[in-house]
């Protein structure tokens, strides 16, 4: 039978619905990623006492889009349709073959208008990975669903975080071995939430051991790097206790708070009026 008279069609793209509350609407449109990395970029950048411009944010953030959105399609046309977000993008991926060009116009232009040289060719490295990732993963060289679910996650989680990290560290002048470990410890939030989102509709599932240990590490480095460990420390906290109560909600709605988990950045910003 046809990947497509499986599924119903349920998700349109006009105004919310019962089968598609508002607040999924983010998750959907793959809005989720991009605010994510912007938030903890403008934390890295502050840490690292380096000025991040609007416009390389806005370059980060486009980027992120692009590299989820394509990746939910492509996702959905190898049949993984079983989430609301990919089946969305498996509705909807004729209309968004025809925006990724304006977006990536969009973005190319302000990378070369905007990006130091220096962050230009770092950014250049990095798209080179994540096109390996994607023959690795989408075109044929992996084979079968356990080897899919075993190099997803954690190559996400690297791509990511080294993304959101990218230009505050190529732009600054000193590297304080403080916000590494940071950078390593936002790279294990990154991968328990990938993996959770991937793996909490299936029985047996627990993560609290690797958010807890996220936890003890994030008060360790509380003393030599406050903000980034207290924004580690609480995006650990939530999704600690998102593992233990998310029986209690929908699939999707588990979904949208492990992102949310990591909006922890925000609550540092809403306090000290800075980012």
């Amino acid at each position: 039978m046809h990947l497509k008279q499986k599924m119903p069609l349920v998700f349109a793209v006009a105004s919310p619905s019962p089968s598609r509350p508002f607040w999924l609407l983010p998750n959907l449109l793959s809005l989720d990623a991009p605010i994510v990395a912007i938030v903890w970029q403008r934390l890295f950048a502050y840490c690292l006492q380096v000025t991040v411009p609007l416009p390389i944010s806005l370059v980060l953030g486009f980027t992120v889009w692009l590299i989820y959105s394509a990746d939910r399609v492509l996702d959905a046309r190898r049949g993984q349709c079983s989430t609301a977000r990919h089946h969305f993008h498996y509705l909807h991926a004729a209309a968004l073959t025809r925006i990724w060009p304006a977006v990536l116009i969009c973005t190319a232009m302000l990378a070369l208008s905007t990006l130091p040289l220096r962050v230009f060719v770092c950014g250049a490295i990095l798209l080179a990975l994540v096109a390996i990732y994607f023959v690795l993963i989408h075109f044929g060289l992996t084979h079968g669903k356990l080897a899919w679910n075993l190099r997803k996650e954690p190559a996400v989680a690297i791509i990511f975080a080294a993304g959101v990290t990218l230009a505050p560290f190529a732009l600054a002048l000193h590297l304080r071995m403080a916000v590494v470990c940071a950078a390593a410890l936002f790279m294990a939030l990154c991968w328990i939430n990938c993996q959770g989102i991937e793996t909490w509709n299936k029985p047996g599932t627990n993560l609290s051991l690797q958010c807890a240990a996220v936890t003890a590490a994030a008060l360790a480095l509380a003393f030599f790097e406050p903000a980034l460990a207290t924004a580690i420390f609480l995006s650990a906290v939530a999704l600690s206790v998102l593992d233990r109560v998310r029986t209690k909600f929908s699939a999707e709605a588990v979904r949208v708070l492990a992102d949310a988990a990591l909006l922890s950045p925000l609550v540092f910003a809403a306090i000290t009026q800075r980012m």
